[in-house]
Parts: C-alpha cells; sequence; structure tokens
C-alpha cells in the first residue's frame, strides 16, 4: 500500500498520515488490517469523521468493551426453554 501511494506522487506526510490510520484502525480491531472487512473501515473511518456529533448511546467508536446490564421484564418464569436476549450492535 505504501509503494502505490508513492507511485502515485502522495507527500511523505500524506503517507505518514495514511499509515497511521490504518494501523490505529488494526490496533482498534486487534486484527491485521489486511483482514479487515470494507464495511468494518467503513464504519470506523465515518465515526472519526463524526466525532464530534452527539450520538444518543454514547462514543461510537471506543478501544475498550463496555459491559450493560440489562432488565428484562415478563420472562415467563416455568418457560421450557430459558430466556435469551440477543443484541447486535452496528
Amino acid at each position: 500500500m505504501l509503494r502505490a501511494l508513492k507511485l502515485q506522487g502522495m507527500a511523505e506526510k500524506t503517507i505518514e498520515a495514511y499509515s497511521r490510520a490504518i494501523r490505529r484502525s488494526a490496533e482498534f480491531f486487534g486484527r491485521c488490517p489486511d483482514d479487515l472487512t470494507a464495511e468494518e473501515l467503513q464504519a470506523y473511518f465515518a465515526a472519526l469523521m463524526d466525532e464530534s456529533r452527539d450520538n444518543f448511546f454514547g462514543p461510537v467508536i471506543a478501544s475498550t468493551p463496555v459491559d450493560q446490564i440489562l432488565t428484562i421484564d415478563h420472562v415467563v418464569p416455568d418457560a421450557t426453554v430459558p430466556a435469551e436476549l440477543k443484541v447486535a450492535v452496528q
């Protein structure tokens, strides 16, 4: 990638900024940048660009995990299978 940026005539500072951004995204996801999907990178960089906007759920991107306790009402106490709550975060 760095070679491609040099061949495109990018300035050294630009190449350093690109390299730093890719390194930080890899650190955030805990994986090699080559293993990140386009969707993951798009979400990551879009959130960085939108950092100043208020978000109802808090910061869009955080490098530390967050535990959230949810209270579930109206669970059937004598159900034949245990209650299960699935949460997907996008």
